[in-house]
């Protein structure tokens, strides 16, 4: 299988993965043997619990084999550069099937695929931006919280919907950068997610500032699309020491809690 991207070319080799850029190889080799265990089971078409991540000076990505009836007939590639791509191995169904599991979770952008069929699906993992930008770049610091706030649209279905209001994000998530500020204080805004690292905070700050942000949000959401709208917040935290923390690792934890959030606490 050959998988093309805007930034490269992924050959899915007999031992492993390899990442092809402008016909060099970049990345290592790595097998199954050497993954991680990431996710679970749902609805029949799952990820097979294997995670590969190959870190090179121009790409950082994470694919994920994905299995149905103990037989892998494809890979999720999530890139640095904000894209999910999918080998579906004459599978088109699994597409739609994932679409549905993830999309209530990440509402979203860009989708390339090997087939024609279903080149026109659109699907987003817009965290995914952390893994190199934002939580690389805080790798060596240690004893910070990280605070993840996304926007939910009431469409949650992938259906094109002419009567959902629209929304500036960029005001929406402006009104709650000043809650978090200062020194030790790093924030990055990637599609729909706002991500908020802070150092040395308390608990009790963390929680006030958290619970600041979570009501200027709404409010905001009422200024921009009045009462009723549907859009909600879902925000997740995340606390731990940094020592020995690979930004997989932290990555992982991250979108967990975010699919926790989003299955419990979504504020409408």
């Amino acid at each position: 299988f050959v998988m093309t991207h805007h930034r490269g070319v992924w050959d899915v080799l007999e031992d492993g993965f390899g990442f092809r850029s402008d016909s060099e190889v970049c990345g290592k080799k790595l097998s199954l043997e050497d993954a991680t265990v990431i996710s679970s089971p749902a609805s029949g078409w799952w990820f097979d619990g294997t995670q590969l991540e190959i870190e090179t000076e121009l790409e950082h990505c994470i694919m994920i084999p994905v299995q149905f009836q103990n037989r892998t007939v494809g890979y999720l590639g999530i890139f640095n550069a904000g894209h999910l791509i999918y080998e579906e191995d004459e599978t088109v169904k699994l597409f739609s099937v994932l679409a549905t599991q993830i999309a209530p979770l990440f509402n979203g952008h860009n989708t390339g695929t090997r087939s024609e069929k279903v080149s026109t699906d659109r699907l987003t993992v817009s965290g995914h931006h952390l893994i190199q930008d934002t939580v690389k770049s805080l790798a060596s610091f240690e004893n910070y919280s990280f605070l993840l706030m996304k926007l939910v649209s009431p469409n949650t279905t992938g259906e094109e919907d002419s009567g959902l209001p629209e929304i500036d994000i960029d005001k929406v998530f402006e009104s709650v950068r000043t809650v978090f500020s200062g020194e030790g204080v790093t924030q990055r805004q990637y599609f729909d997610t706002l991500f908020v690292g802070v150092r040395n905070w308390n608990l009790v700050s963390l929680e006030l500032a958290q619970e600041k942000a979570r009501s200027r949000i709404e409010a905001s959401l009422i200024e921009h699309t009045g009462e009723g709208s549907g859009y909600s917040v879902v925000m997740a935290t995340v606390n731990f020491p940094r020592d020995g923390v690979s930004s997989a690792d932290l990555y992982q934890l991250l979108v967990n809690r975010l699919m926790m959030a989003n299955n419990s606490m979504i504020i409408s």
